[in-house]
């Protein structure tokens, strides 16, 4: 068996999509801070609303855009928290006045992440979630460029409905 030097990926898709244009003002949100891990869990659900938290399981599951499927890996959420850093920084006091830390966010502090857990999970709760996925994803394949509607049979490049996958294709579909 041999090994295969791989560059580590480091970009993710940040790409706010299925939210309407204009719908949020991302600039603005940038520039408002956050006072607290509840502030800021509030704030990371409203900018990308595809966490789900499932009681049952008692497990964070979070919307990957990349891969089309729902993940509940710690460091895809962490990823994507830090990603959005920038949206929920410290607002610091200085001499009675409330400012924006220019350094300071609670996706980079791992204290600060790791007790954001539990407010995101707090917001996003769906009893149901794992029930309504299962049937989701029947009738359809999932390939890295895209998917496969059977029904229809046509092909979508891309993942754009949010649909429960187990498991995808490692292929790419041809045509």
């Amino acid at each position: 068996m041999s090994w295969e030097e791989k560059e580590i990926e480091t970009k993710y898709d940040l790409t706010p999509f299925m939210m309407k244009e204009g719908e949020i003002d991302w600039e603005l949100e940038e520039k408002q801070g956050v006072m607290n891990e509840v502030e800021a869990a509030a704030k990371i659900s409203r900018l990308y609303p595809y966490f789900r938290y499932c009681p049952l399981s008692q497990t964070l599951f979070m919307y990957d855009g990349t891969t089309g499927m729902f993940t509940s890996s710690r460091s895809n959420i962490n990823l994507k928290l830090l990603q959005l850093s920038k949206y929920i920084h410290f607002m610091d006091e200085k001499q009675g006045v409330y400012a924006r830390s220019p350094v300071n966010s609670y996706a980079t502090k791992e204290r600060s992440r790791n007790s954001m857990y539990s407010f995101l999970e707090s917001l996003n709760i769906q009893p149901d979630f794992m029930r309504s996925m299962v049937n989701s994803s029947l009738g359809y394949l999932l390939f890295k460029n895209g998917i496969y509607d059977f029904k229809t049979m046509t092909f979508t490049m891309g993942f754009i409905r949010i649909s429960c996958f187990i498991t995808e294709l490692r292929e790419t579909m041809k045509n």
